[in-house]
């Protein structure tokens, strides 16, 4: 095999030949086989080796989505399709305040920063959902094991919803009562 490190050991083991003319001789050599591996996955129908598309028609997934896409109301459709329009999604330079005197003045009067973090949360809703995507995917990819993470809790999710439809839940023998509670400020 040929490698381009270690060149001294290769130029040893064949001596008088050029480096360069080995690297091509093998590049040609994995190029054969790859031709030849084609050439003998092709003699064979293509049911032989489904494509994706054959399995999604065939396993009835696209009639699954179908229903539960005819089953979400039109208004939910609407209102979801609404916010994620691309005129919502800020550009870098407004989202971390280039340009601007003081981007990231923090009000010492809570009810000026109360309206900020409104006014902030409602101008920049898509630019937080992208990144908190982003921030999940990557997650994801750097830690696996956050899957397993993620999958308990969300079954303790539905085991806490499914379980307080009644309006009560009880854990552990103890009942406990859901009740709305209003909280009334001071404007």
């Amino acid at each position: 095999m040929l490698r381009r490190n270690g060149a001294q050991e290769t130029l040893a083991a064949y001596p008088g030949t050029n480096l360069g003319l080995l690297f091509h001789l093998n590049f040609l050599w994995q190029l054969t086989l790859r031709r030849r591996l084609f050439e003998f996955l092709s003699i064979f129908p293509s049911r032989t080796f489904p494509r994706s598309k054959d399995k999604w028609n065939s396993s009835g997934a696209s009639d699954a989505v179908a229903q539960a896409s005819a089953s979400i109301p039109e208004s939910t459709k609407t209102y979801v399709s609404s916010l994620f329009k691309r005129e919502h999604l800020r550009g870098i330079t407004v989202y971390f305040g280039i340009g601007e005197e003081r981007p990231f003045y923090l009000e010492k009067n809570p009810a000026l920063l109360l309206e900020r973090l409104r006014h902030n949360v409602s101008f920049f809703y898509l630019n937080y959902m992208l990144l908190t995507g982003v921030l999940f995917c990557l997650t994801l990819l750097i830690s696996p094991s956050a899957i397993i993470g993620i999958a308990i809790l969300a079954l303790a999710w539905m085991w806490v919803i499914r379980a307080s439809q009644t309006g009560s839940l009880a854990i552990g023998g103890t009942h406990l009562q859901l009740r709305a509670v209003v909280v009334l400020g001071r404007a």
